[in-house]
Formats: C-alpha cells, sequence, structure tokens
C-alpha cells in the first residue's frame, strides 16, 4: 500500500514538471516587418469587375440582408425565460432558438451546426458560379 500512494505521490509532483508553458513574447515593435510571400504589404486593388462600381455595391448591399459576422456566443434571445431553469434546463437555455429555427422538412434533425454547414455551402456555390461566369471571359483574351 506503500508503494502505491508514493508512486501516486510521485507521479502528482512530475507531471506539472512536464507540463509545456507557453513561451515568452517579445513586445510589439512599432516598426513592421518587411512582406513576404504569405503575407503581401497590401491587398490589391480590385478594380475590375461589376463590384467596382457603386452602382452594383449599392444593388448586392440591398439585394442580401446584413449578417452580423461576430455575433455574441451566448445571445439572451436564444434563452426561454418562461422555462424554469430548474425544470427544463435544455429548453430555458435553448427553447428561444428552437421557436426561431424549427426543423426544415427535408430534415430529420436541425442545429446551428446545420445552419452553418448550409451558409457556407451557399457561400461556396457563390463562389463557383462567380469563377464559372469569369472563366469563359478569361478564355476568350487568349
Amino acid at each position: 500500500m506503500k508503494h502505491i500512494v508514493a508512486v501516486v505521490v510521485a507521479l502528482a509532483a512530475a507531471v506539472p514538471a512536464f507540463a509545456q508553458t507557453e513561451p515568452q513574447k517579445s513586445p510589439p515593435t512599432t516598426a513592421s516587418a518587411p512582406p513576404t510571400v504569405k503575407e503581401p504589404g497590401k491587398a490589391p486593388a480590385n478594380t475590375t469587375g461589376p463590384a467596382a462600381s457603386p452602382m452594383a455595391a449599392s444593388t448586392d448591399a440591398a439585394a442580401k440582408p446584413q449578417v452580423d459576422k461576430n455575433p455574441p456566443p451566448l445571445d439572451p434571445a436564444n434563452m426561454d425565460t418562461s422555462v424554469q431553469p430548474a425544470q427544463d434546463f435544455y429548453l430555458y437555455a435553448n427553447g428561444g432558438w428552437i421557436k426561431k429555427n424549427p426543423i426544415p422538412p427535408e430534415f430529420s434533425r436541425w442545429g446551428s451546426f446545420n445552419e452553418l454547414t448550409e451558409k457556407n455551402n451557399d457561400a461556396l456555390h457563390e463562389i463557383a458560379d462567380k469563377a464559372a461566369a469569369k472563366a469563359p471571359a478569361e478564355e476568350s483574351k487568349d
């Protein structure tokens, strides 16, 4: 029994010794580093295409609703305060979101990750459509 206790105490003392600490970071310098291949000095100016004209930019903004890029991680609007947390904490914490986001008929379940997947797929389709529309124009230049 003494040996087991001694081994456990030795292991408990050794674990912090092997823990990896974060290296010291140097203070930020005021002079910026020169640009590299992976990080260009400045973004290229987009002067070609339909997004360059102010008219096109205003119609694109009107066509798509504004989406908050950084929504709060815990949104009180997603809670259902009519439910007592002691009775059903899941509905208390998620009831508002569940009411605002019913399961679509083509899915057997639905959650925020499904919503994220759908948004990402829509963005990828939009990028692919733009690339497909741009490709024939580039080929005709040759």
